[in-house]
């Protein structure tokens, strides 16, 4: 017979083989051991959990019986087997063995445990030993979701659904959330379910959510990674989602520097030989080459206006423009290019003579337009300050562009950068 010790839900249930073929008679006053039930099933047990029960050893002779070991092969360590009081069974008595299963390994679990004993006719008794695991298993809905394209500060929220889809307690233990731009974001969780770690029972979920708020073109993805006690390691669920850009102000400050460094040497009519030289601007990106020899300036301009309003970020500056970082441009080989651009609306009524530029200082080159005309360059520590009578159109929308130059390995700076009328920064 099979003695439960109740250490949980899960039940052991026992097979007793079938009685064997009629043997010879028994020797007069021979031991006779009695092993029951003869073989052992503890069912499906939750990872974490145990559950207990017994085997129980009858001497059915009229002698006593000596065990001489009692032993467990089990080679997942599953299962514990308790030795008995004794090793010594009087005829008509019992002995129990306690065996508890508690699962260390996915699936079905096998063992057994051998007695040895001076029964004559029997002297060795393996009773197997059966249980399994229940699954552990976290189920991520949905794996993959797109938001599409959405307009400018639209928004839209993913929910993303965690399942317990096994047979046995999920312990969730941690969310990480990683994106390519601050646009996508895990939303509160702890508010809603408390903090983590969190215990799903068979079925159980919880609901998670990713918002998406773009704020330009590019691409954007994220990615939910989410740890468990599932043996099959870390689940992710993934999101994409684009913007579409912006409509360009008609008016304010736009701002581009990509970091990237430029060679200034393949034009030989173009040679660099001091910091904030005017031939540097050959060589910045836009194609307009800075409208250095330009042949057409007012197309020109308005290319090189084009390039910073497509590629660069609007920008709110409320008062001058400061800039002081490092680059590692080589010196007269490389250069870095930052750019800003205003365009600011004129009144038809107004004095030109209101507006004015200016720049403190400068490392290693500033290069200032104005409606396509070039006011002036300034070299490495220099300063300036303009009047634009002769340049600003009223009545019209006008442009400032502004070219920083870096030309070596040291520092990109320029302080107090300005546009003003009747001296108050135009923002």
């Amino acid at each position: 017979m099979l003695l439960l010790l109740g250490c949980s839900d899960y039940a052991v249930t026992g097979r007793d083989a079938a009685p064997a073929p009629a043997a010879e008679a028994e020797a007069v006053g021979a031991p006779d051991i009695d092993v029951a039930p003869r073989a052992a099933d503890f069912g499906t047990v939750a990872s974490g959990a145990s559950v207990a029960g017994s085997l129980t050893v009858r001497n059915t002779g009229d002698a006593v019986l000596t065990l001489s070991a009692v032993r467990l092969v089990d080679t997942t360590g599953s299962f514990t087997l308790t030795m008995p009081d004794g090793m010594e069974v009087t005829p008509g008595r019992t002995r129990s063995v306690a065996v508890s299963f508690a699962p260390t390994a996915p699936g079905r679990v096998e063992a057994s445990v051998e007695f040895a004993s001076d029964d004559p006719d029997e002297p060795s008794v393996t009773v197997p030993l059966v249980g399994a695991t229940a699954s552990v298993l976290l189920a991520i809905d949905p794996g993959l979701y797109e938001f599409g394209t959405l307009d400018p500060l639209e928004s839209e929220t993913a929910a993303i659904v965690l399942a317990n889809a096994g047979e046995g307690d999920l312990v969730i233990q941690d969310l990480a959330y990683t994106a390519s731009s601050s646009e996508l974001t895990l939303a509160d969780y702890v508010g809603t379910y408390g903090a983590l770690p969190w215990t799903l029972g068979p079925g159980e979920t919880r609901t998670v959510a990713v918002d998406y708020r773009p704020r330009d073109d590019t691409p954007d993805e994220g990615r939910l990674a989410v740890a468990s006690s599932d043996p099959h390691g870390p689940r992710f669920a993934a999101q994409t989602g684009n913007g579409t850009r912006p409509p360009l102000p008609e008016t304010g400050w736009f701002e581009l520097y990509d970091g990237v460094l430029y060679e200034t040497t393949s034009s030989a009519e173009h040679e660099v030989d001091h910091h904030g030289d005017i031939d540097l601007y050959w060589y910045e990106p836009s194609g307009a080459h800075g409208l250095v020899d330009s042949a057409d300036p007012a197309a020109d301009f308005a290319r090189l206006s084009d390039y910073v309003q497509n590629n660069g970020t609007v920008v709110f500056p409320v008062a001058p423009i400061d800039v002081s970082d490092r680059s590692a441009a080589s010196t007269f080989t490389q250069a870095t290019f930052t750019y800003w651009l205003c365009l600011f609306e004129v009144p038809a009524e107004d004095d030109p003579a209101a507006w004015s530029a200016s720049a403190d200082f400068v490392d290693d080159g500033l290069l200032l337009l104005v409606n396509g005309e070039r006011i002036d360059s300034l070299v490495y520590t220099e300063s300036g300050a303009w009047n634009l009578a002769d340049v600003v159109r009223p009545g019209e929308t006008n442009a400032l562009l502004a070219i920083l130059v870096d030309d070596s390995s040291g520092s990109r700076i320029v302080t107090g950068l300005s546009l003003e009328r009747d001296g108050v920064f135009v923002e």
